[in-house]
């Protein structure tokens, strides 16, 4: 009875880590920026345009066949679970960094459902 009590503990385990797995995708990007802050941020932000993708909208405004406003709109939603810096230089400029990030792809995460819908 104990042995299969310690089974069925050890596999609804495995169960719980393994789905908490799933919805998530680990990705080494780099980022730059005149600050460490700014270079980290920036590596962030590719890796969630990396995993989640990115939306692009444009809007064109003509008057009297001349081109009045044009616009371009670059859109990228997610979450991140957590990052580890594996590369930190300062070069010319600001700072360069490596992340290893966590990124939660979870399909029916809300950020992600919006960004899919446009």
């Amino acid at each position: 009875m104990v042995k299969k009590f310690a089974i069925i503990l050890i596999f609804l385990f495995l169960s719980v880590t393994c789905l908490g797995s799933a919805f998530a995708q680990e990705v080494t990007t780099q980022g730059a920026g005149k600050t460490r802050d700014a270079a980290i941020n920036d590596a962030l932000r590719n890796a969630l345009e990396y995993t989640v993708g990115t939306l692009v909208s444009a809007q064109t405004l003509i008057e009297n066949s001349s081109v009045v406003k044009d616009e371009i709109y670059a859109s990228s939603k997610g979450y991140v679970n957590g990052f580890e810096i594996i590369d930190e230089q300062r070069v010319a400029g600001g700072y360069k960094v490596t992340l290893i990030v966590d990124v939660d792809t979870q399909p029916d995460s809300k950020l992600i459902s919006a960004l899919k819908r446009h």
